[in-house]
């Protein structure tokens, strides 16, 4: 009876230490499996971190050399003999000679920049800006394109925040309005306007109204809106001055030159003569050599291309006006008249 129990306990024993053994072994190939698991993550984690690092060299020298074309403007006034003059920082060449642009802060603490002769860039500090290009056009847009201007010899284009009033000037000066409503439009010779509409139940129609009397008013509008809109104040004035002390250009062989200030961009080509800012989502380009100016927004796309060349485009609707006449259009409908104000096809 002894030996059975002996040889029982003998076998339990050892079916449990064979268990024991198998379940330590399992837990061992368990352990190498997460280890191997483990450095495989870590190896997949160093090889993108070598490639983080490489990218961001790469981008470290690339913007190094990018920075090192970036330069501060001196202050190049006041001037001894006019100690009182406000402070104006620029460029100055080797010979000692101020180039433009030319940087100060205004009293109503906002930031002018002169790009080039007789083009003044007015900054605010919400990045809405007004420009005037010596007495043949100006032209403004608030910090989101929402509201804007151009107030130009060949046009005046004033944009609300509903409606875009248009006068384009000729012989037979071009008058419109872009509206929820549709596209109310005539010229100087006629006694009656036409008022283009997808709103009909019968469909798109161009329908002849007593011509009322349009809005546009020989007024600066550019001035108008930027105090109705912009940040402005002579609390402003300290920012002002960081802004400008912190504002940097850089120069291109093709005669480009960029001004950063304030989170936007000033460009103008001495070549071309063209002044690009940015604003984003905000572009204007104007040139006081051709008189050409456009502005562009997520609200509005509008230009004076030439001196009988115009457009408008404000989602679906938009108006194009040339020597020959005017086309309007509202995505649905198109008409088209000559210049004479007479009407040649409907679309």
């Amino acid at each position: 009876m002894e030996t059975v129990l002996t040889i029982i306990i003998t076998t339990t024993t050892t079916t449990t230490v064979e268990k024991s053994q198998a379940q330590i072994s399992e837990v061992e190939n368990q352990e190498i499996q997460h280890h191997e698991k483990r450095e495989i993550v870590q190896r997949e984690k160093d090889r993108h971190l070598n490639k983080v690092i490489l990218n961001f060299k790469d981008y470290w020298h690339s913007n190094g050399n990018q920075n090192s074309n970036m330069h501060t403007f001196q202050l190049v006034s006041p001037l001894p003999f006019a100690i009182n003059s406000v402070p104006i920082r620029g460029i100055r060449n080797e010979l000692g000679v101020v180039k433009y642009p030319l940087l100060l802060c205004s009293q109503e603490g906002t930031l002018m920049i002169s790009m080039a002769a007789g083009v003044i860039v007015e900054l605010c500090l919400d990045r809405s800006f007004r420009v005037v290009c010596n007495t043949d056009f100006m032209a403004y847009v608030n910090s989101n394109g929402s509201v804007s201007s151009i107030l130009h010899k060949y046009a005046k284009i004033v944009h609300g925040k509903e409606h875009v009033h248009c006068k384009f000037l000729n012989t037979n000066d071009r008058m419109a309005v872009l509206g929820p409503e549709g596209i109310l439009f005539s010229m100087d010779s006629l006694a009656e306007a036409y008022l283009l509409s997808s709103a009909n139940e019968s469909g798109p129609s161009a329908i002849a109204l007593e011509k009322p009397e349009f809005p546009i008013q020989n007024m600066d509008y550019t001035i108008q809106q930027m105090y109705g809109e912009s940040d402005i104040g002579i609390s402003n004035m300290e920012k002002c001055k960081t802004a400008m002390q912190k504002a940097q250009y850089e120069k291109h062989a093709d005669g480009t030159l960029i001004v950063h200030i304030n989170g936007m961009l000033l460009k103008s080509n001495s070549q071309t003569g063209e002044v690009v800012i940015e604003a984003k989502p905000v572009k204007l380009s104007v040139n006081p050599v051709n008189l050409t100016a456009q502005l562009r927004s997520s609200h509005i796309d509008m230009a004076i291309q030439d001196k009988d060349k115009c457009y408008v485009k404000r989602g679906d609707k938009r108006i194009h006006t040339s020597r020959s006449g005017m086309v309007v259009s509202d995505g649905t409908c198109t008409i088209s008249m000559d210049q004479f104000g007479r009407i040649l096809a409907c679309s």
